[in-house]
């Protein structure tokens, strides 16, 4: 795990990744994408998916304790401001039209059985950052027009191996949390 100098914040993006502690302990080894769920917000390939704030990923701990069997694991990451990242990764800013026309192809599962029919503006990129979808249900189920949540939430997203180790890297803390025991 890399350490952060206090005196490099200012060069520094905290991105966070919310996970099982036995997710994050496999994270800590090597991002493994394509464990991931497929037709998200961006492709329909798996991606690694992060939030640029804390209280975003604290939010989805909560509502999704059950699928970690209450322990959460909240890992942060320190990447360096855009234009310091490896000019072998290329970077985008996904914002509209493009921004609605990739998050419904890839929530509505466009060519779901071969990945390579992910959308263009996503197949040749290694890092996507972007609004997150806030009516995923409504665009998966029912082919609705992908909105913003009112406040924009942000989320950067790896797409390659080379970003995946990358952003492995900067991988500076984790969060644990356990649920309570019940009393008797």
């Amino acid at each position: 795990m890399a350490t952060l100098n206090i005196s490099d914040r200012q060069n520094r993006q905290l991105f966070y990744h919310t996970t099982s502690w036995v997710g994050a302990n496999s994270i800590t080894q090597q991002i493994a994408r394509h464990k991931g769920r497929t037709c998200l917000d961006f492709g329909l390939s798996p991606g690694f998916y992060m939030s640029d704030t804390l209280d975003t990923c604290v939010g989805w701990a909560q509502a999704k304790r059950q699928l970690f069997s209450s322990e959460v694991a909240i890992l942060i990451f320190a990447l360096p401001r855009v234009e310091q990242y490896p000019t072998s990764l290329k970077y985008r800013v996904i914002n509209d039209p493009e921004w609605s026309q990739v998050t419904k192809h890839s929530r509505l599962c466009l060519g779901e059985t071969n990945f390579t029919h992910d959308h263009p503006y996503i197949r040749t990129c290694d890092l996507l950052y972007g609004n997150m979808v806030s009516n995923p249900d409504a665009v998966k189920k029912h082919g609705k027009e992908p909105i913003t949540h009112k406040l924009p939430l942000k989320q950067l997203v790896s797409k390659s191996d080379a970003a995946d180790k990358f952003i492995r890297n900067c991988l500076v803390g984790c969060v644990f949390f356990q649920k309570a025991a019940a009393k008797a």
